[in-house]
């Protein structure tokens, strides 16, 4: 099952300054930035993009201003910032599920910064007891473990340079800026007709940021999210649409919008939940193998006199005394929760309920932990299917206190029913925290394997870089959602709907908390989805068979995410399979493949950066249109003007990929 023993680029018997008065620095402002860039895009589309690569070439390209400065330096600064971009892709899952129940009016800041710190904390704990047998097992190839790692390695020869993650940078954010901004460019054009009664069309979108991560997520995600789809907007709404009784002066596009929010969201969450349950499934034998494995290497390294500087976590009984300090705010955290719902509960049954919450959180977090731990070195941490994750929890939570609570208080009091929805929400959310942390420090050790970083320093790094992020991300959170409003969710009157962040996985969780507890989940729409997967399921191990694969997963998220973003995915997912095909074709060096890739994530990053940047006038002047300078009667100039930049962001991309 283990590997060949890795050959590290820095020796263990050498030992290079790592943890740095600098590298902290500059690990804690890369944190904030990508940090809150990552929160504007998985808020706006459900995806988040690992912010490693972006974080090592900007990490090699500062150092090298400083004399002395080494790759293991490096490879600290970019663990360290890779954790804000984790955190950020736990909490947004889930928090704002509150909002969209009411039980908050604005984020709580002391509240999500405990969500953070405790999740994030937990997570990198639960981590350690997995590392040594994940990062050695030879079915896990970590593909962004192993990305980042050739990245830095590439520093110590000084020929990777910042041009083409800033050129992404530049491109990607003048683009954002003229469409969200100006509105000069539109970001997506429908096209919607009634034919027989029945609705047909999509939206394509030309959004920088998903047009680059379709690039970055590879083409495998983006044909299983086309065949979603397709069956999506091909089949499913024309069958739906032709039962429903439009009003009048509705157009195609608003009933297509109209069944899209309120029947086929539910069948994406069927298709959801099945597809993460399999995977969850496949994956119960290998980590079992991988646990006992760690565990008796953890053993076995408490009594040996010596372990190698490359091979050395946060101590086991440092570790397990951490694990008992966290769990002690994590009660009260969730003890105050419980008080401010007010469920009018005995004292007893509070105190029953926070313990019950404290061990869902311990013990669903570790295994939701493991597994994400997993899905790192099975399919690199951008696809891994966190949120399906998440829904698993969250339904196991719910179906758990709604039991309890059923025979104590009246759910059927809408009061109730949202406090009571609202803690399990809760929960969720300190448990996603534990496994997005997870899945992103398992790559982070696997970089630090091929590198000879201190593994115990790298942990530490990752909990210093979680509380930075904990401590800023619910401040982006407020500005971004004063300034766009999320998912139809707004803090003041008169916001335009259009420009709100849809924030698709915590609609989910809110929709499915509240769906159990009042007993109104449309189950059927629901079991169509789960159907589907189902099937999906029988065909991926037919195509598999064949060396072929399409995941389960992605098929959901073209069913469930809006198709204008959708669109966008699949366009850059297809530009990466011919960029790489034609690379083999030309026997092009591997620099070129890198290049479209930094330029990739300059795109992502520069797009989400100025959708932060744009929410500052649009809180200040209370309007989304203060920069707006595109009347609406050239609406039409805008969309073509739209689609011209989708082809100019494709072809440049391409371009790059010759490099």
């Amino acid at each position: 099952m283990l590997q060949n023993e890795v050959i590290p680029l820095i020796s263990a018997d050498q030992k290079l300054p790592e943890i740095t008065f600098r590298a902290v620095i500059l690990s804690l402002i890369l944190v904030v930035l990508l940090g809150a860039a990552n929160a504007y895009l998985g808020l706006k589309v459900g995806l988040t993009i690992s912010a490693s690569i972006p974080a090592a070439v900007i990490s090699m390209s500062v150092l090298r201003w400083f004399k002395n400065s080494n790759v293991l330096e490096n490879s600290i600064v970019q663990t360290a910032a890779s954790s804000g971009e984790a955190l950020v892709s736990g909490i947004i899952f889930t928090i704002p599920a509150l909002l969209l129940l009411h039980f908050w009016a604005d984020f709580n800041y002391w509240q999500t910064v405990l969500i953070g710190i405790i999740g994030g904390t937990f997570g990198v704990l639960f981590s350690i007891p997995v590392r040594r047998a994940l990062i050695n097992d030879r079915a896990l190839l970590f593909p962004e473990g192993m990305a980042i790692a050739n990245v830095l390695k590439a520093s110590v020869n000084s020929k990777l340079g910042m041009a083409p993650l800033i050129q992404g940078g530049i491109i990607g954010s003048v683009i954002s800026f003229a469409q969200g901004g100006l509105q000069l460019f539109s970001d997506s054009v429908g096209l919607f007709v009634m034919r027989a009664s029945s609705v047909w069309g999509l939206s394509i979108g030309f959004t920088p940021a998903m047009i680059a991560a379709g690039y970055i997520v590879g083409v495998n995600i983006a044909i299983g999210i086309l065949v979603g789809v397709v069956l999506t907007w091909g089949i499913i709404l024309p069958i739906l649409s032709h039962a429903y009784v439009a009003t009048a002066g509705q157009s195609a596009m608003d009933v297509a919008m109209i069944i899209f929010k309120t029947q086929i969201k539910y069948i994406g969450l069927g298709a959801y939940l099945v597809g993460g349950l399999w995977t969850f499934i496949n994956l119960i034998k290998p980590l079992t193998k991988g646990i006992k494995s760690s565990i008796q290497a953890t053993r076995k390294g408490l009594h040996q006199a010596s372990v190698p500087r490359t091979d050395r976590d946060i101590p086991f009984k440092l570790l397990i005394w951490m694990v008992i300090f966290m769990i002690v705010p994590l009660y009260f955290l969730l003890s105050d929760v419980l008080s401010n719902a007010n469920l009018q509960v005995s004292a007893s049954l509070h105190i029953s309920m926070t313990l019950l919450g404290v061990g869902l959180c311990v013990i669903c977090g570790f295994i939701l932990a493991a597994i994400c731990a997993y899905f790192a070195g099975l399919i690199g941490s951008s696809s891994s299917p966190i949120s399906g994750a998440i829904l698993i929890m969250l339904l196991i939570t719910c179906l758990i206190f709604a039991f309890i609570l059923k025979h104590v208080i009246n759910l059927n009091d809408a009061m109730v029913l949202m406090r009571a929805s609202a803690y399990t929400v809760m929960i969720t959310a300190v448990v996603a925290t534990m496994g997005a942390i997870s899945n992103d420090t398992m790559q982070d050790m696997k970089s630090g394997q091929m590198l000879g970083s201190t593994p115990w320093k790298q942990q530490m790094m990752l909990i210093i870089g979680t509380i930075a992020a904990a401590l800023v991300i619910p401040e982006v959170l407020k500005l971004l959602y004063n300034a766009y409003g999320i998912a139809g969710s707004f803090p003041h009157p008169g916001m335009d709907p259009s420009r709100s962040l849809s924030a698709p996985q915590a609609s989910l969780v809110a929709a499915v908390a509240e769906g159990i507890f009042n007993g109104k989940l449309p189950w059927h729409l629901v079991s169509l989805g789960a159907g589907i997967a189902l099937v999906f399921i029988i065909f991926d191990a037919f195509l598999r068979r064949r060396g072929l694969r399409l995941p389960i997963l992605a098929v959901a998220m073209g069913i469930y995410l809006p198709t204008a973003v959708n669109t966008a995915i699949i366009m850059g997912g297809l530009l990466s399979y011919f960029s790489h095909r034609k690379q083999k074709l030309m026997s092009t060096e591997e620099g070129g493949e890198q290049n479209a890739t930094l330029f990739a994530c300059g795109t992502v990053a520069g797009s989400a950066l100025m959708g932060v940047v744009l929410a500052i006038p649009f809180v200040i002047f209370s309007s989304s249109d203060i920069l707006k300078i595109m009347p609406d009667s050239l609406g039409w100039l805008a969309s073509i003007l739209g689609v011209v930049s989708g082809v100019f962001l494709l072809t440049w991309m391409y371009r790059a990929s010759r490099k």
